[in-house]
């Protein structure tokens, strides 16, 4: 068994002083992305060569050894019989990376790169819609889990976890490379439009944010207290799954960082609502905010130098400049502008009573003690911040009463279209004049949508189909309605993981 510490030789190349070692290593993993995995060594001196001029075959053959010593390359077996030593040293050889070293290289590729750093924001939606059909199919306290149900509940569960940690790795990737590649121009119209285009991307992107934000903190709310069920159905589903080595993992160990997975889906999304600390999320909404908040600053300071200065900074000059204007006998001018300016003057951003004026000049005059009270602006708090009150389990059970309503809506709807899922308003007869005119406002919508309208629900959606007929009748118990009939179908569009 290999320790977890041990050294790892077959990264030894990116330790050595030869710039060679990197260029074959990277030439392995390009060829590997362009699904090339058994390369000739003639064509790896030939690579190499295009960069190094000077680069010999010989040299090339004593680093593809060192390499394959180092266990970060392996040679392939001849497939013919050489005929003496000789033949076997003058036949090119054929080699492959190996994995460790191809990771590392492409980890390194990646960090080179950190300039294509992009948020995916799909990956939460993946991962939202994998965690609502999870919660549908989790029978609740007491109840069992089918058989045939928990190979899908595993299913799902793998999927929602591998996009929110997708999602995680791009957002953390993207707010590190902001800083990095944040412009260092100095002209106040680049960095504008730089900040336009970022700030209205990331805008957006908290606004999603935020959105989704609460429907996983109701969804997981629900499925922490189904995380040890949950754990052991996915444990059992997993052990079935035999590594290359044909030796499952350990059960125990493998319940542990299931329910593990879960607490950090809780804690990333939903941890203000259990003990009060701030969630991954909104620190990560923060961030952005934060991000946005600077460069809009950077913006102002960039404007400012332009036009000379700060406001400070402009009377200070201007100043400046009047002093600079005064005649050489003109000392008494330049005393009493100066009492004007130092002397006399009360702080802009603090409130206080100034002395009389004494007639004697500022800076002969012994000092005056005034009593300086600063200048709040903006509403005042009328309580203490400490003593505002903790509503986060209200605002939780309130998301999780409109997630109720919104689905008991929904069902409505789908028990009126019925089994075939489609209604014929040619002649339609309703139990009230509310369900009317929501599908008069369904029509509507469609019609407007080029034959489709959302529904607000998941991917559900009504579709119109024109029926060869003049008018159709919709009755209702407060009378009939006349209009231009359709047949109006439910799709549901993906339900599956």
């Amino acid at each position: 068994m290999t320790h977890a510490y041990g050294r790892t030789t077959a990264a030894k190349y990116l330790t050595e002083e030869a710039d060679e070692y990197r260029a074959i290593m990277r030439f392995f993993l390009l060829q590997h992305r362009a699904h090339q995995h058994f390369v000739a060594s003639t064509r790896i001196w030939q690579h190499v060569r295009g960069i190094f001029a000077d680069y010999s075959e010989e040299k090339c053959q004593y680093h593809l050894d060192q390499l394959q010593e180092w266990g970060a390359i392996r040679v392939l077996p001849l497939r013919t019989r050489p005929r003496d030593i000789s033949d076997v040293r003058r036949r090119p050889k054929t080699y492959q990376a190996e994995r460790l070293a191809l990771r590392l290289e492409e980890a390194r590729l990646a960090e080179e790169q950190g300039r294509s750093a992009k948020l995916n924001p799909s990956a939460l939606d993946d991962m939202l819609r994998s965690l609502e059909d999870l919660v549908r199919l989790m029978p609740g306290p007491g109840g069992e889990i089918a058989g045939p149900e928990r190979k899908r509940v595993y299913k799902l569960w793998y999927s929602a976890y591998n996009s929110f940690e997708s999602f995680t790795r791009s957002a953390d990737s993207y707010m590190a490379a902001l800083h990095r590649h944040k412009p260092g121009s100095v002209d106040p119209e680049q960095y504008e439009a730089y900040r336009n285009r970022i700030g209205e991307y990331l805008r957006g992107y908290v606004r999603r944010l935020f959105e989704q934000r609460d429907r996983a903190r109701w969804l997981l709310g629900g499925l922490a207290a189904e995380a040890e069920r949950l754990a052991e159905v996915c444990a059992g589903q997993s052990r079935l799954e035999l590594a290359a080595d044909a030796l499952a993992e350990d059960y125990d160990a493998l319940v542990a960082r299931l329910r593990e997975q879960v607490a950090t889906l809780v804690r990333y999304f939903a941890r203000r609502l259990r003990t009060g600390e701030r969630s991954d999320v909104d620190v990560l909404i923060d961030q952005a905010n934060d991000f946005i908040v600077d460069i809009s600053n950077q913006v102002k300071r960039l404007s400012a130098r332009a036009r000379g200065g700060s406001l400070h900074e402009q009377r200070l000059l201007e100043l400046a400049r009047v002093f600079a204007d005064l005649p050489e006998d003109g000392i008494e001018q330049a005393e009493w502008l100066a009492q004007a300016a130092f002397g006399a003057t009360c702080p802009l951003h603090f409130k206080g009573e100034a002395p009389a004026p004494t007639g004697q000049k500022a800076w002969e005059a012994a000092p005056v003690e005034v009593l300086l009270q600063p200048v709040k602006r903006g509403q005042r708090a009328r309580v203490r911040p400490d003593a505002t009150p903790d509503r986060s389990w209200d605002e939780a059970e309130q998301m999780r009463d409109q997630a109720d309503e919104r689905l008991r809506k929904v069902r409505e709807l789908e028990d009126l279209f019925g089994p075939g899922q489609a209604l014929n308003l040619t002649r339609l007869e309703l139990a009230s004049r509310d369900m009317r005119g929501l599908l008069l406002q369904l029509v509507n919508r469609a019609e407007a949508g080029a034959g489709t309208a959302r529904i607000g629900y998941r991917d559900w959606r009504v579709v119109l189909e024109p029926v060869p007929l003049p008018t159709g009748i919709i009755a209702a118990k407060d009378g009939f309605l006349y209009r231009r009939p359709y047949v109006l179908r439910l799709q549901k569009g993906k339900t599956g993981p």
